[in-house]
């Protein structure tokens, strides 16, 4: 019997795939309301590109980048999330952080389904962790995954909150903030923080979430 393989393109969306999130039903598997991120691979790198250097360039000297993103299996090969950083920021990764999810949902005959995604730590020379024994933190941080009704991918609290603790940072922000799940951490921590988000519900629901109310949003693409 006859078949043939099917490929899909590096900016087909997952629904289109055959697969959808765990969550609300895979309800971002063809998208955000408001925008779409599945853009040809080429133009997503250029769009993180983009990002990590305006986010380093708003860094004080002793900042730090905590940029979360999961290795991916495109066109039979792995794409890191180091390959999303631009070639001037690559001498000043300081360090790599493994996220271990409770399981995944990436399932596929082509590769085993991750249940990682990594945090890479794009610091200034200054940059240092709070004190020796922050350190102890190690570089695998293992928090479960938070089931939402609002979004099929939810952002543990947890997880920034380690990078919260862990630094003596004053001032916090979250480029995505989603739900507001890194400035929840901050505020639990007293610490400054304020976010960005395109999409106005999840605005409405961080602002909510931080008992404060929706004080302006302004649709922008990033």
């Amino acid at each position: 019997m006859a078949y043939q393989r099917t490929h899909y393109s590096p900016d087909t969306p997952l629904g289109s795939r055959g697969g959808v999130g765990k969550w609300s039903g895979g309800a971002l598997a063809y998208g955000y309301e408001s925008f779409t991120d599945a853009l040809p691979h080429d133009e997503y790198v250029e769009l993180q590109n983009e990002l990590l250097r305006l986010y380093w360039g708003a860094l004080s000297d002793d900042g730090a980048i905590f940029y979360n993103h999961k290795p991916r299996v495109l066109g039979g090969r792995v794409v890191l999330p180091v390959d999303y950083l631009p070639a001037e920021l690559r001498p000043f990764l300081r360090q790599e952080v493994i996220w271990r999810r409770a399981g995944g949902m990436n399932f596929s005959p082509s590769f085993y389904c991750p249940t990682h995604e990594r945090i890479l730590i794009v610091a200034k020379p200054d940059f240092r962790l709070r004190d020796k024994g922050a350190s102890g933190q190690g570089d695998v941080w293992e928090v479960n995954q938070e089931p939402d009704p609002f979004h099929p991918a939810p952002f543990p609290e947890e997880l920034p909150g380690f990078a919260v603790e862990t630094t003596t940072a004053k001032v916090i922000c979250d480029p995505m903030c989603v739900q507001g799940a890194t400035l929840r951490a901050a505020k639990a921590r007293a610490r400054e923080a304020f976010g960005i988000e395109i999409e106005e519900k999840y605005c409405e629901i961080a602002a909510k979430r931080l008992s404060q109310e929706v004080l302006q949003f302004e649709g922008m693409r990033p």
